[in-house]
């Protein structure tokens, strides 16, 4: 590089406040944090190539964070680096979690934002019935999706809002509706409770249920058995234990 365009250079960067000459040219106050976050932003980039681009070198890795740190508009580089950072810790809890076997929501929730969160979820059967479906009539019992929330001291609670169900006795012609009565789930020491709510819904803790992840689909899912009381056609109390399974993907 000529002297003449080293000159200019290191005059821009005086201008911007990014070195000062004093005997011998050195880093600003304003350009040791702007070095800092370059190098910040660097350190997330190569992780994010790492975990995308493994076959890539680390000197590639390492050269192509540096461009596009200084290369990139401010504002692009900001909304790009927040996604990346959030892929980055994502796959980062992808790892860790995927190796633990069975989970509690204890090792779940430090990686999600407190919140509501949409959840679909199937209840199946756990006992022997004539018919040959392995679902229980509960699942058409609550309104879809469930709502896990999660609250800023790191509990959750997934509630159920019950709906009324109608069926069809082709015999007679005419329809029966039904509501649930009263839910109960198992508790980790093997016993049920009362789930109990406002407004008709259902809250259960969310750390009542067992987790399990699949690398593979990204997909977490939560299960916890269900005792449901409910009335039959000819008004006799229905008692059911079932299994209700809630499907955790979007936010992995």
């Amino acid at each position: 590089m000529a002297k003449s365009t080293m000159s200019r250079h290191l005059a821009v960067l005086k201008q911007m406040d990014i070195i000062k000459d004093e005997g011998k040219l050195t880093l600003t106050d304003h350009g040791k944090e702007l070095a800092k976050r370059y190098e910040e932003e660097s350190v997330l980039l190569q992780k994010w190539f790492g975990q995308y681009l493994p076959e890539c070198s680390e000197q590639d890795k390492h050269d192509s964070a540096q461009n596009m740190v200084v290369a990139l508009t401010p504002d692009f580089k900001a909304k790009m680096l927040e996604k990346i950072a959030d892929m980055v810790q994502k796959n980062s809890m992808y790892d860790q979690i995927d190796s633990r076997g069975t989970l509690e929501f204890k090792d779940i929730v430090e990686y999600m934002v407190p919140g509501d969160y949409p959840v679909a979820f199937v209840i199946q059967k756990t006992e022997q019935s004539k018919d040959d479906s392995p679902f229980s009539m509960a699942d058409r019992g609550f309104e879809h999706p469930a709502v896990l929330n999660v609250s800023q001291d790191g509990t959750g609670v997934l509630t159920l809002k019950p709906v009324t169900i109608e069926r069809r006795n082709l015999m007679e012609k005419i329809f029966y509706s039904g509501k649930l009565m009263k839910l109960e789930y198992e508790t980790k020491s093997d016993v049920f409770v009362p789930a109990e709510g406002e407004d008709g819904r259902y809250e259960i803790p969310a750390d009542a249920l067992q987790y399990t992840y699949h690398k593979e689909e990204r997909q977490m899912i939560g299960s916890v058995k269900l005792k449901m009381y409910a009335l039959l056609a000819n008004k006799q109390l229905h008692v059911r234990t079932a299994a209700l399974s809630i499907l955790m993907h979007g936010f992995w």
